[in-house]
């Protein structure tokens, strides 16, 4: 555990004179050495304090070392800890038990300075490494969890101003048959699943458009889609929902730069296809109604429309 600085390096020892020439080489500023007396308190240490590096002696007091071993890394929260067994003779075959174990390394007393320190600064690197890496893996989740609240709140706030500006065309001359007694979806569900298609078409080239430069134009595919919704008298209400149902689908287990940018595209779109049913439906109510007339007018008066 990085505590105050201080990197911990647990020394599980059952004979006290065993680890006392390691003990004596780890006298670093940067260390914090703790020793456990047998392999039961050991296994307690690294499940409740985390350790950079474990030396194991092979003869404990309550346990095998072999068996200490297995069993710290048979714990979810240590078994990826590194753990050297340090033998007072050599055993070939006790060795080759001590790897199956899980074992970095195996070292014979008398250590070596020299090699221990090489040992032990490649070990302590690796674990500065994946502790920044757990460091930077979290920050990226929290900016992750913000980008997508910040997203998700954006989202409701384009919603929720559509929303009003679908409630605003109520009573409009130009718009009132833009608000049929049934929805589109309610009156003709496969009719309206088709049109969201067409519109998730072309939004989706509308975005590669911008993004490889292709040349598309969604002008014409637009007009189209908004002659279709004209002749279902289709509304604001309509639209609104047609633009939400795609974008839901579009957006669906997106990177969120993607999703991002489909929204960003969406929002052109949306304001292009109102203003293309906006323009049709003031065309068919101009056939209709015939040119304004002046109607009451009094001397010095402008004409009423």
């Amino acid at each position: 555990m990085i505590e105050n600085g201080k990197i911990g390096i647990l020394l599980v020892d059952g004979h006290s004179p065993d680890l006392d020439e390691l003990q004596s080489m780890l006298q670093d500023s940067s260390l914090r050495v703790v020793r456990a007396p047998n392999g039961a308190h050991a296994l307690r240490e690294v499940l409740a304090n985390d350790y950079a590096l474990v030396f194991l002696s092979v003869h404990l007091s309550d346990m095998d070392g072999v068996e200490a071993a297995q069993l710290i890394k048979q714990q979810e929260l240590s078994a990826q800890l590194p753990i050297i067994f340090v033998a007072s003779d050599f055993d070939p075959e006790h060795r080759k038990q001590c790897y199956e174990a899980g074992a970095v390394d195996y070292m014979v007393r008398p250590l070596e300075p020299s090699g221990l320190q090489a040992k032990l600064g490649v070990l302590l690197e690796l674990y500065r490494f994946k502790k920044l890496l757990s460091e930077r893996t979290s920050e990226f989740q929290q900016l992750k969890a913000d980008s997508d609240e910040i997203q998700r709140r954006e989202m409701e706030r384009e919603q929720s101003v559509l929303e009003r500006f679908s409630n605003s065309q109520r009573g409009m001359a130009v718009t009132a048959r833009l608000h049929g007694e049934q929805p589109v979806q309610d009156s003709a569900p496969e009719i309206f699943a088709d049109l969201v298609t067409e519109y998730q078409q072309i939004l989706e080239q509308s975005l590669d458009a911008v993004i490889h430069e292709t040349g598309y134009s969604a002008t014409e595919p637009i007009h189209d889609l908004a002659t279709k919704l004209v002749f279902l008298s289709a509304g604001p209400r309509d639209v609104l929902q047609l633009h939400k149902t795609a974008l839901a689908v579009l957006c669906e287990d997106r990177p969120q730069a993607r999703v991002r940018a489909t929204t960003e595209e969406g929002r052109f779109l949306l304001v292009e296809l109102l203003g293309s049913i906006l323009s049709l439906y003031r065309s068919m109510y101009k056939r209709h109604s015939g040119p304004y007339r002046s109607v009451n007018v009094m001397p010095g008066q402008p004409a009423a429309r």
